[in-house]
């Protein structure tokens, strides 16, 4: 019986990544058609008292001085009318594949897709983004496994019976080749307190899940290492294991990786908002809700923002990295001055 493990893991990337079967699980990696320089609206829900997310990554080729503008959109689903802050994350992300989170109720896997533009995982408090059944299915050819899954809450971006590419996180769990296990999927890529959910918590906060997002999004392969190899890396992080040889240069390389520095990238929000207490940007004008009896299009509102790149603090380590933009949209009540008494904005 093949075997397989699992593991936990964070963050996004594109890249594909290979994967060979002995005992590990967990990675999704799909091909797309080629990216165009688009950008269109990503939309969440919200009622007073809620908090929702939403993401995009900066698409197509992006030089330095290029300039892009993005539209981070939020609904007001509620009945109350609401004010609405939004606060804005920049992250560099060193390739293409994206970490998912794949939760059996026992154990960690990791899995790997890449990226549709959009950070449609935000979770806050509210649970895994989907649900639904995983399988190995047998050794991958570009990734430690293959695994497929069915019965899924979510298909937004996840799709059943498609072939991902896997790779596994926690050492120590066994699981055999056909075998179905019920399983939570988490972003933490747009969720990184998603662990706050899960019975093992303790074991997985302290994993960089950085040093793993960037063994997964580099191309080792075609350098001549061995799926096993990358594997072994992994479980260093995840598991404590000890590696030599070829598993101990990618650890040194991710050793010696750090985050890129966002000080390159300018956001400037667009009409309608302003900078207020706590490093947010507040809608100027509340946001009705259902019980007024406005429309969708009325309740939704977009924060424009226009992304520079700074061409003299942009270097080569930036060639191949991916920028990810996302706004945290909080909503309060917009009566009886829930706003000022709570966030202190307006500003007296």
């Amino acid at each position: 019986m093949f075997r397989l493990k699992i593991v936990l893991s964070l963050v996004a990337i594109v890249l594909t990544i290979a994967l060979v079967g002995a005992a590990t699980m967990a990675w999704f990696t799909a091909a797309t058609d080629p990216i165009e320089n688009t950008f269109t609206a990503g939309t969440v829900a919200i009622s007073a008292g809620r908090q929702a997310g939403v993401g995009k990554i900066v698409e197509g080729n992006w030089n330095p001085g290029d300039c892009r503008e993005l539209r981070l959109c939020v609904l007001n689903e509620g009945s109350k009318s609401t004010v609405i802050r939004a606060r804005l994350l920049g992250r560099w992300s060193p390739g293409a594949l994206r970490l998912l989170v794949i939760y059996t109720g026992q154990n960690i896997q990791l899995l790997a897709i890449e990226w549709d533009s959009t950070c449609k995982g935000y979770t806050g408090t509210d649970g895994p983004i989907a649900t639904g059944d995983f399988n190995v299915a047998y050794p991958g050819t570009v990734s430690y496994i293959n695994g497929k899954f069915r019965n899924l809450s979510n298909l937004d971006w996840l799709e059943n019976n498609v072939i991902y590419a896997t790779w596994c996180v926690d050492k120590n769990t066994t699981i055999g080749t056909g075998w179905h296990n019920g399983v939570q999927v988490f972003d933490p890529f747009c969720n990184e307190d998603w662990y706050d959910e899960v019975a093992t918590q303790s074991r997985w906060e302290a994993i960089p899940w950085d040093k793993i997002e960037y063994i997964i999004n580099q191309d080792y392969l075609s350098r001549g290492y061995a799926k096993n190899d990358i594997q072994d890396a992994i479980w260093y992080y995840t598991n404590g294991i000890t590696v030599s040889g070829n598993a101990q240069e990618i650890v040194g390389d991710a050793e010696a990786y750090t985050y890129l520095s966002t000080d390159n990238v300018r956001l400037t929000p667009g009409a309608g908002w302003e900078p207020g207490p706590g490093g947010y940007w507040y809608h100027i004008a509340p946001v009705p809700g259902t019980f007024s009896g406005a429309s969708e299009a009325e309740r939704t509102i977009c924060l424009s923002v226009n992304v520079c790149l700074d061409g003299l603090s942009t270097g080569n380590e930036y060639q191949g990295a991916q920028y990810w933009l996302s706004a945290l949209f909080e909503a309060i009540q917009a009566s009886h001055g829930a706003a000022q008494n709570e966030w202190g904005w307006p500003v007296e």
